[in-house]
């Protein structure tokens, strides 16, 4: 069964790459992590991006800053 983790994501460069690693390094396999990045401007968003690219179960969304709608994009990307 597949599931998704959804992160939301608002200049946490510092500690992006730790909480990424965290959940790609879990045994069960089976999920996705959507990882929102709400207008960062920090380079969250190259990190974000990176992981896409490397990872295929890792999705990357963007938005302009707007907390309330992240966990409507996450669903809207499963």
């Amino acid at each position: 069964m597949k599931f998704s983790i959804i992160v939301p994501v608002y200049n946490i460069k510092d500690y992006l790459e730790t909480c990424i690693n965290s959940v790609l390094k879990q045994r069960y396999q089976d999920f996705e992590l959507i990882l929102i990045d709400d207008g960062s401007d920090d380079g969250s968003e190259e990190i974000c991006c990176r992981y896409a690219k490397e990872n295929s179960s890792v999705k990357t969304v963007r938005q302009k800053r707007n907390v309330r709608s992240i966990k409507e994009k996450g669903k809207r990307n499963m």
